[in-house]
């Protein structure tokens, strides 16, 4: 599913299967080269330190298992290809000055490989390029969270609901083209929280709203999930939403007065196809989240470990998401740019160190 922004001109292929695609087509060769003896897998086994010579050359890595036994391996090359940190909320807070409001990443995605690259001289960057995606619906208050449910957005299902604020007011034209505008937007509120209002007619007409669930299942959710609210009036709604009552009554009437006398939409929204108007009336509260870390370590264009005078760490390189997602993908989510340099990058700098 393309759940970001399209490129103008085609610049990709995704497999029929998403990422099973990538692994079933690099499975076989790794699996043929571990029968070889050419790789070895150290399975629940954790990096937790590089060795380094008096020059500061890196040497190996010193690892341990999971009955703490430590192991140092030498090598001429050491590679961090460790992933992220979106599963450490205060090592991802730290980096970003944003908390991890949803925990979604895979559990070790701790950030060892960033505490590594940093313990011998390297630094991290990328962190200002955070942005959030849309439509998290949150298990309950706590930070980090769990996922209850993901609204879908503007490229899977045209907006029905409008989409409002803390404030209780529109702040995005809920149909922009882009789903990035939308996402910037967003991390402009509190805690990046947006609520979609909607009514009953909505709830009966429109397309799927929420991943997995049908539209009726919202109205049963809303007796019993806090994230979820159903009121026969706005203002009630708006009480037990947390939002001011005023302004969301003014904030709805407006909408509707615009539609009802064709006039344009304030924010110059087009797809209009109902007023909210029909009791009961629903709020579903919404967080902005992120799967990955945009903070990574510096590298150069060999993909060497730099420190922060540009000088490269001998012997120590990085790819992957420990680079940071904002180092491939810039302040935005891009289609293809997480998993495709990560193979582009491990295949270039494969072949430029066997070399030496």
């Amino acid at each position: 599913k393309m759940a970001h922004d399209p490129f103008k001109v085609e610049r990709y292929i995704m497999g029929q299967m998403g990422g099973i695609s990538i692994l079933n087509a690099i499975k076989p060769v790794v699996d043929q080269e571990i029968t070889k003896g050419n790789i070895t897998v150290l399975l629940e086994t954790s990096a937790v330190d590089l060795m380094q010579s008096k020059n500061g050359d890196i040497t190996g890595v010193i690892t341990q298992n999971k009955e703490g036994r430590l192991m140092d391996y030498k090598g001429h090359k050491v590679i961090i290809a460790s992933g992220g940190c979106a599963s450490n909320p205060d090592l991802y807070e730290e980096l970003h000055n944003v908390p991890l409001y949803c925990q979604m990443a895979y559990p070790n995605s701790q950030g060892i490989g960033l505490i590594l690259g940093q313990s011998v001289g390297g630094y991290l960057r990328g962190g200002e390029k955070y942005s959030p995606l849309y439509g998290m619906i949150l298990t309950d208050d706590k930070t980090p969270s769990t996922m209850y449910g993901i609204t879908k957005n503007i490229i899977e299902r045209p907006p029905w609901e409008v989409l409002v604020n803390s404030k209780g007011k529109r702040f995005i034209q809920e149909d922009h083209e882009s789903v990035d505008a939308i996402e910037h937007a967003i991390m402009e509120q509190p805690a990046h929280r947006h609520w979609a209002i909607l009514d009953q007619n909505m709830i009966d007409e429109m397309p799927q709203l929420i991943y997995g669930w049908t539209n009726k299942r919202i109205m049963t959710e809303s007796k019993k999930q806090n994230m979820i609210k159903q009121y026969g009036s706005i203002r009630e709604l708006a009480i037990k939403s947390e939002l001011p009552a005023l302004s969301l009554e003014s904030t709805v009437q407006e909408y509707n007065d615009n539609l009802e006398n064709n006039r344009d939409d304030t924010l110059g929204r087009q797809h209009r196809p109902l007023p909210i108007e029909k009791p009961p009336f629903y709020s579903i509260r919404m967080s902005g989240w992120s799967l990955c870390s945009f903070a990574g370590l510096a590298i150069n264009k060999n993909f060497e470990v730099i420190k922060p005078s540009g000088e490269p760490i001998n012997n120590l390189y990085a790819i992957g998401e420990v680079i940071g997602f904002g180092a491939t993908s810039g302040n935005a989510y891009v289609n293809g740019m997480g998993v495709t340099p990560a193979i582009t990058y491990g295949k270039l700098l494969g072949e430029s160190i066997r070399t030496i």
